[in-house]
C-alpha cells in the first residue's frame, strides 16, 4: 500500500466519494474526498478540489488542492453520496500530472 507521507502506511479498502461534478467544454471540476486507516489506526481524511482538461479523451492537464480533513457534508449530500472502493496496483499507470 502506498505510503501517505510522514512514513505512515494506509490500509484497505480507501474510499474515494466524489461529492460533485461540473463539465464546460474540455473541462471537469471535481469536489472529491478520499478517506481511510493508517496502519496505526489514525484516521487519514483527504477533501480535494480539481479541475482536469481533456484532450483526445485522455487527462492532457490537472491542478488541484487539497486540505487534511472532509468537506461538511451539504443537506442535499447527506441523502445521497456515491461512494466508491480505491483499489491500489503498483502497476497502474498514473493519471498526467500525478506521482
Amino acid at each position: 500500500m502506498p505510503a501517505a507521507g510522514r512514513g505512515e502506511k494506509l490500509k484497505k479498502p480507501m474510499n474515494v466519494e466524489a461529492l460533485d461534478m461540473i463539465e464546460e467544454g474540455d473541462r471537469v471540476a471535481v469536489r472529491w474526498q478520499l478517506t481511510g486507516t493508517y496502519d496505526n489506526g489514525k484516521p487519514y481524511e483527504q477533501s480535494i478540489m480539481s479541475i482536469y482538461r481533456f484532450e483526445n479523451g485522455r487527462t492532457a492537464e490537472d491542478w488541484g488542492m487539497a486540505i487534511p480533513t472532509v468537506w461538511p457534508p451539504s443537506s442535499s449530500e447527506q441523502a445521497h453520496r456515491p461512494k466508491l472502493d480505491v483499489v491500489s496496483s503498483t502497476n497502474a499507470p498514473n493519471p498526467v500530472g500525478v506521482g
